[in-house]
């Protein structure tokens, strides 16, 4: 700040400088209930005087600068004194005291964070704020507390009003959001994230009512969207971007986006910045489509460029190995990134109270609505290079990354039909399991042995368990898993233990 008064007392040597910054209740400019109406209290950021001696009188016009962003909006208010004001020695003592305090209170503080005192208080989950909130015990209550009033039945519109009673009287997106909003107001924690709270409450509505109209209830266009304008309108964002990801056609995305702008973003004017905020939607979501294009198009490059050296094959191997397991399919880090495997779970819980058709319609079989990344169509990604061992043997790490120590799953996600890849690709990857859980289990392969014996094919139980024993044999410089125990307390596949490469 101090470095910035320097550069106005150069700018501006006949000006004094206060900079206020207004705060607003949930980080939105726009009023929800009535508890949201009043903006927080002005305070300020700094100040500072100078004033040059010769001024004449002094002026009472100020020029204001306002500089906005998504938390708040700032006041720079700039005064003219005149020349001679006796204000000139109070501002510079107050720079002088003030930078004076300033550097005793660092100090003071800078030696009790030496001593490992936290101000924010001692427990992780305690500090926790946007997406890691979400992984806290706490976060994941709030979590399934808003998805259990998002699922409630709808009422009739006319019925669907605020009352004295709060979110209690709603239904659907409106409770979920009014909620939230109340929850805001009393816990500062989720007040500071009530963004990721708000974003994944709108995936989780375009998914579950399967359409935009549906996922914003009739709020666009009436008083109620004030609703979607809440915590940067991460509701909104949420709905749009999973909209436009479903687009198939890259050329019809074009037309998707124009068809939100019209009927839903010209529909926001009578939300502070909703035409805005709705536009900046169409952009998350525009841009996460052509992503998942990209990969495709990233992965073709990269094995193209393979071909420039000796041995293409390797190098092939090497790029797949750092697909799954590093950079990552899109959908897979976005799970972990954006929390997605725990609004999954907490979906699940909420949705435990109702019938089970309702449950077997929204989880059934592959064409779940709600299945985690990644889908095992996405082995079919293997399909574009020539190396398809080092993509099929590597696929499975991308799962278990997702779902840590899922191995049956990671099974079933090699197996499953609608990967539609070709029965030595199903057995690559299936060894891909062996290996990934043999890596994992090193000092005991009776875990290796109870995985590879729930598939129901006895080859690929066999597969499975070799993989293990091989990976064992190269990563202990050929010393088999039957001489160094991992062994001991096999049942069925111990006798596998003791073989090398060439005596299957």
């Amino acid at each position: 700040q101090l470095g910035q008064l320097g550069q106005l007392r150069q700018l501006h040597p006949h000006s004094a400088t206060l900079s206020y910054c207004y705060y607003f209740s949930a980080a939105t400019r726009t009023p929800l209930l009535s508890s949201l109406h009043n903006k927080r209290k002005m305070f300020p950021l700094f100040s500072y005087a100078e004033v040059n001696k010769n001024d004449g009188e002094q002026h009472e016009t100020a020029v204001t600068e306002t500089i906005g962003d998504e938390e708040g909006d700032c006041e720079v208010v700039t005064p003219s004194f005149s020349r001679g004001s006796s204000r000139a020695s109070s501002g510079t003592a107050y720079i002088i005291y003030s930078f004076l305090i300033g550097g005793l209170m660092g100090a003071i503080l800078a030696a009790m964070l030496m001593r490992g005192y936290s101000p924010i208080g001692s427990a992780p989950e305690e500090r926790a704020v946007s997406y890691n909130f979400l992984r806290t015990p706490k976060g994941s209550q709030t979590l399934r507390l808003l998805i259990k009033d998002l699922l409630q039945s709808q009422s009739h519109q006319e019925q669907n009003r605020v009352t004295s009673e709060g979110h209690s009287s709603l239904s659907g997106p409106r409770r979920a959001l009014a909620h939230l909003s109340e929850l805001m107001e009393g816990d500062a924690q989720i007040h500071s994230s009530c963004h990721p709270l708000a974003h994944n409450l709108g995936r989780t509505a375009y998914q579950f009512f399967g359409s935009l109209d549906a996922a914003y209830d009739g709020m666009v266009g009436t008083e109620d969207a004030q609703f979607l304008r809440l915590c940067n309108a991460a509701y909104m964002h949420g709905v749009i971007e999973l909209h436009l990801r479903d687009v198939d056609d890259l050329d019809s995305l074009g037309s998707a986006a124009r068809e939100i702008d019209k009927n839903v973003c010209n529909e926001l004017i009578n939300v502070d910045d909703g035409d805005w905020e709705c536009r900046h939607g169409i952009g998350h979501g525009i841009i996460q489509r052509y992503r998942l294009e990209a990969e495709k198009d990233t992965i073709q490059k990269g094995l193209h460029a393979c071909n420039a050296i000796s041995d293409a094959l390797v190098c092939q191997n090497g790029l797949w190995m750092d697909h799954f397991a590093v950079s990552g399919q899109v959908r897979a880090m976005e799970t972990k990134m954006m929390a997605v495997d725990v609004v999954a779970t907490e979906l699940k819980g909420a949705l435990s109270s109702l019938d089970r058709s309702q449950q077997d319609y929204i989880f059934s079989g592959t064409a779940s609505r709600f299945q985690l990344p990644p889908l095992p169509s996405t082995l079919q990604i293997c399909n574009l290079g020539s190396e398809e061992y080092g993509c099929f043997i590597y696929a499975a790490t991308e799962y278990l990354l997702v779902h840590p120590d899922d191995y049956v799953g990671a099974l079933q996600y090699c197996t499953d039909p609608s990967a539609n890849i070709s029965a030595d690709g199903v057995d690559i990857c299936i060894k891909g399991v062996g290996s990934q859980c043999a890596k994992e289990n090193m000092d005991d392969f009776s875990i290796v042995e109870e995985i590879c014996q729930t598939l129901d094919n006895k080859h690929q139980g066999i597969l499975c368990f070799r993989s293990a024993v091989e990976y064992f044999q190269m990563s202990s410089g050929g010393n088999t898993a039957g001489e160094s125990g991992p062994c001991d307390k096999l049942t069925h596949y111990k006798n596998m233990c003791f073989c090398k490469g060439g005596e299957w």
